[in-house]
């Protein structure tokens, strides 16, 4: 059910802007942008809600488990460049 109380021919207008601004970015919302044409404003508006919802990758906490295991990369790449002695040679 609409929840903007858009006549329903508006909202499936409003679906066709939607599809045809991620098919022409392909699905990449990074890469979103709007056309010269009569729906211009219309994608404008599109691209502002999507860009608005989002939540950028920068200011996204890290989980546990990235952090638990990006200390595990970088533990390894610290022995691969000499950081740690072998057993043998201590």
């Amino acid at each position: 059910m609409p929840t903007d109380k858009q006549p329903i021919d508006d909202i499936g207008a409003t679906e066709k802007i939607t599809r045809r601004v991620l098919k022409r970015s392909n699905y990449s919302t990074a890469d979103l942008g709007a056309v010269a044409g009569p729906d211009h404003g219309g994608e404008l508006a599109i691209i502002e809600r999507i860009q608005t919802g989002m939540i950028m990758s920068e200011i996204y906490p890290i989980s546990k488990r990235r952090k638990a295991h990006s200390d595990k990369v970088a533990l390894r790449r610290w022995e691969n460049e000499g950081g740690s002695m072998d057993e043998g040679e201590q």
